[in-house]
């Protein structure tokens, strides 16, 4: 629960929880993070060595504290290589498989890297992809519940091709799927799971034209190409990320034209039927959240947040002399966490996490904070349209009190203002399943929190 002073006016914003700075001997570069079972966050990237770089990965608490950290080396026999971790996923049982690369430099070659580490961060089983292909690289891993993975990535013998690999959860090959698109070569970047289908989007590259499109790919989960679609343009479309919500596949890319640049989102049912496009600020990433708005950033560390059709909630820009987000996931309440780095202008940069939340914005400071352990409950939480609001008989009520519930852009949604039992119950046919605020105030209380409605 989130409490905040008396409230005369409302507005949705940002509000920043965290802003962590993480530093090293080296220039580090992070690559992806994720939110884990503990309220944690555990990131993945790159510490740039003399050697040409070690990986890196570290835990931090739910505040952004760093709890623990690893830079480490696979070189597979050759000290001239260089190795980067580019995604992470929890398992079942806590442990962390990450994916990645290594270069080696003397011949030179690219392999798959994967990695399983301990709750502490004590590598348990590492794996290289022994295929002979010059260059392999993997951009995502996505886990299943028996601890079996997927990752995606492109691999390289005449032409890049999408590659997507099942693996058994100790790091074994189960089977692999190239996939190829004559004349074009093929970068994967994005795998999502749903309903027993994969749905894999990545970037087409013309090297005559020297443009680039898009792709999506539907397959089964033995690797089975079911549906596969192009969106070729006049100019270059480069996609930015794959997002599902409510069984619609989204997918945010940026296309560069006579124009100029533009990011427009096109969505697509599960059978890859287009259902519409859209087009939005610049951009360069993308994820989605649970009511139904993303959190995108721009170079200079700038964050957007709109709504699906485009509409802006808040932008907030981070003033720093040279910053670059990398990555950003969601908790179940929407709060975004987005990693990047900062450039000192030496040979040195220093990674951030910071955390972003919605939030109420007050401005009548007039009224007593009530305490954290005030003993008032909102329950259940996620509700199915239905809460109860329990008030303690020693807090005294002596007027009545007003619930206000908002949506994402600060619409009222729900209004009740003659709550004077100590226990009532409230319901909400009419709303649809998503994030909501609200406000319960009356002359001598005043709580904000959220909502989730399935």
């Amino acid at each position: 629960m989130f409490l905040f002073f008396g409230l005369s006016q409302f507005a949705f914003c940002q509000q920043i929880e965290f802003y962590k700075h993480f530093s090293s001997n080296y220039e580090l570069s992070f690559s992806s993070i994720i939110k884990v079972h503990d309220g944690g966050l555990v990131v993945v990237g790159q510490a740039f060595a003399t050697n040409g770089g070690n990986y890196f990965y570290v835990k931090t608490d739910s505040l952004g504290n760093e709890l623990w950290r690893n830079t480490g080396t696979y070189f597979n026999g050759s000290l001239d290589s260089s190795n980067i971790l580019y995604d992470v996923i929890e398992t079942v049982d806590h442990k962390f498989i990450m994916c990645g690369m290594l270069t080696t430099y003397s011949p030179y070659k690219e392999q798959i890297l994967l990695l399983c580490v301990d709750s502490l961060g004590a590598v348990l089983w590492t794996r290289l992809d022994s295929l002979p292909f010059a260059y392999t690289s993997d951009r995502q891993i996505i886990g299943l519940s028996n601890g079996d993975f997927y990752t995606v990535g492109n691999k390289f013998d005449t032409i890049p091709k999408l590659y997507i690999e099942k693996h058994f959860s100790n790091g074994d090959t189960v089977w692999t799927k190239d996939i190829s698109f004559d004349p074009y070569s093929a970068i994967g970047l994005r795998i999502i799971n749903k309903d027993n289908q994969l749905f894999t989007t990545g970037m087409l590259l013309d090297t005559v034209g020297s443009k680039y499109w898009a792709f999506v790919v539907k397959l089964d989960t033995s690797g089975n190409v079911l549906n596969t679609i192009q969106f070729i343009d006049s100019g270059s479309v480069r996609p930015l990320n794959l997002c599902l919500f409510d069984s619609v596949l989204y997918i945010p890319f940026f296309k560069s034209s006579i124009a100029g640049p533009l990011t427009s989102i096109v969505s697509y049912d599960l059978s890859l039927n287009e259902l519409g496009r859209s087009d939005f600020p610049s951009m360069d990433y993308c994820n989605l959240i649970n009511d139904s708005t993303f959190l995108s950033t721009m170079p200079g560390i700038t964050f957007h947040k709109g709504n699906l059709t485009g509409d802006t909630i808040w932008d907030y820009q981070l003033i720093e002399p040279d910053g670059l987000v990398a990555a950003i996931t969601f908790d179940t309440l929407g709060c975004g966490y987005a990693i990047g780095r900062i450039d000192d202008g030496s040979s040195s940069s220093t990674g951030f996490i910071i955390k972003i939340c919605d939030s109420l914005i007050t401005t009548n400071m007039n009224t007593e904070l009530l305490s954290e352990d005030s003993g008032v409950i909102i329950y259940p939480n996620p509700s199915g349209r239905r809460i109860i609001i329990r008030i303690p008989k020693e807090l005294k009520i002596t007027s009545e009190l007003e619930f206000n519930l908002f949506d994402s852009t600060g619409q009222i949604v729900y209004t009740n203002q003659h709550l004077m039992k100590t226990e009532t119950v409230l319901e909400f046919p009419e709303l649809t399943s998503a994030l909501y605020y609200y406000v319960l105030k009356n002359d001598s209380i005043h709580l904000t929190g959220k909502i989730i409605i399935n």
